[in-house]
C-alpha cells in the first residue's frame, strides 16, 4: 500500500493556517486564552484543511526556494494581521466606552484583573465586551468570520504578497473605534457632567463639605444604573459595531 500526499495542498493548508492563525492567537475576545496552545493550533489546522477542501480547488504555488517560501509565509502574517486588525479595533471600542464611564462615574481607581491576558480591564469595559461577545456570537459572527476568510483567500490568493493594502482604511477604523466608544457612553457621561456640575456649585458653596467622598456612591449608583438602562438601546448600535469588522474586512481585501 502507498500513500501519496499533494504537496501543494498541504503548503496551501499551511499558508490558511498562518492567515487563520491570528484570530485565535491575536484577537481581543481571547475565546482560548487559556486553552493550551497545542490544541489551538490542531484546530487552526484543522479548520483550515476543511475550509481549503470545501472551497478550493486550485493549490498555492510551491515555493521553489527557501527565500521565496519565507517571503509566502511573511505575506501571509501581513494579511492576518491587518484582518485581525478589524476584530481588534471593533471590541476594543467597547473598552474606550468602559474606560470613560469608569473615570466619571468613580471606577477609575477599580480595574478587574483578567487572568487570561494578565491585564487590569475597565469594570464598565468589562460588562459591555460580555455584553457584545454574546451579540456577535448571536447573529453568527463566527461564521462570519470563517466566510470572510474564504472570501479574502478568493480575492488575495495563499502565497501572494498583500502589499497593496490601504492605510486610510486602517486609520478609519481607529476613527470609528472612538466613535462607536463615545455614542456608547454619551448617555451615561451625560447624566454624570450635570451630576458633576451640581457637586461643583455645591462645594463652592460648602467648602467644609467634601463633596467627592460623600457623593461617590452616588456617582456609582448613576454609572451602574444608566449602563444597565442603556443596555437595551446599545444592540442596534453593538450590531452596527461588529458589521464595521466586514466592511473593513472588505476596503482591505479590494485594496489588495
Amino acid at each position: 500500500m502507498t500513500f501519496q500526499f499533494d504537496m501543494g495542498w498541504i503548503w496551501s493548508v499551511v499558508l490558511l493556517s498562518v492567515r487563520m492563525s491570528t484570530i485565535f492567537y491575536l484577537t481581543v475576545l481571547d475565546l482560548f486564552g487559556r486553552v493550551p496552545g497545542r490544541f489551538r493550533l490542531i484546530m487552526v489546522v484543522t479548520l483550515s484543511a476543511l475550509l481549503f477542501s470545501a472551497n478550493f480547488s486550485v493549490t498555492a504555488p510551491l515555493p521553489g526556494t527557501l527565500v521565496e517560501m519565507v517571503l509566502d509565509l511573511a505575506g501571509e502574517v501581513v494579511i492576518s494581521v491587518m484582518l485581525v486588525l478589524g476584530l481588534h479595533v471593533a471590541f476594543s471600542t467597547f473598552q474606550v466606552a468602559g474606560r470613560l464611564v469608569d473615570f466619571q462615574s468613580g471606577f477609575g481607581a477599580a480595574n478587574l484583573l483578567n487572568p487570561a491576558t494578565n491585564s487590569a480591564d475597565p469594570l464598565i469595559g468589562t460588562l459591555l465586551l460580555f455584553v457584545a461577545t454574546f451579540v456577535f456570537f448571536s447573529v453568527d459572527g463566527h461564521h462570519l468570520v470563517l466566510r470572510g476568510l474564504v472570501y479574502s483567500v478568493q480575492q488575495v490568493p495563499l502565497g501572494s504578497w498583500g502589499g497593496g493594502m490601504s492605510l486610510p482604511a486602517v486609520l478609519q477604523q481607529y476613527g470609528l473605534m472612538f466613535l462607536f466608544g463615545m455614542t456608547i457612553a454619551a448617555p451615561v457621561l451625560a447624566v454624570l457632567f450635570f451630576v458633576d456640575a451640581g457637586l461643583a456649585v455645591m462645594g463652592k458653596t460648602m467648602p467644609q463639605m467634601n463633596v467627592y467622598f460623600i457623593f461617590l456612591p452616588l456617582k456609582v449608583a448613576l454609572g451602574v444604573g444608566m449602563t444597565a438602562l442603556s443596555l437595551k438601546y446599545m444592540l442596534p448600535l453593538i450590531s452596527e459595531v461588529i458589521s464595521s469588522i466586514f466592511r473593513y474586512w472588505n476596503q482591505i481585501i479590494t485594496a489588495a
